[in-house]
């Protein structure tokens, strides 16, 4: 994760975390030579699942998604 990342999108990051997904963004932008703001692996899930975030409104749509899903 971008250390000097704005403080909200490290506060996503680190939910997404939390909900049990694993950064893989240096090898997700090296693979697709793109330079994605944060890409993700659910853990646990079969291989070749991802979830790549170029813009900011991506990654909080993902979080979104995420945290719907795991609502009762």
């Amino acid at each position: 994760m971008n250390k000097e990342a704005p403080p909200r999108i490290r506060e996503a990051i680190h939910k997404l975390l939390h909900y049990g997904f694993q950064e893989c963004t240096e090898e997700a932008s090296r693979q697709d030579n793109t330079e994605y703001l944060c890409a993700f692996e659910p853990v646990g899930e079969g291989k070749g699942v991802r979830y790549c975030c170029e813009t900011e409104d991506d990654l909080f749509t993902l979080l979104t998604l995420v945290e719907a899903a795991a609502s009762p």
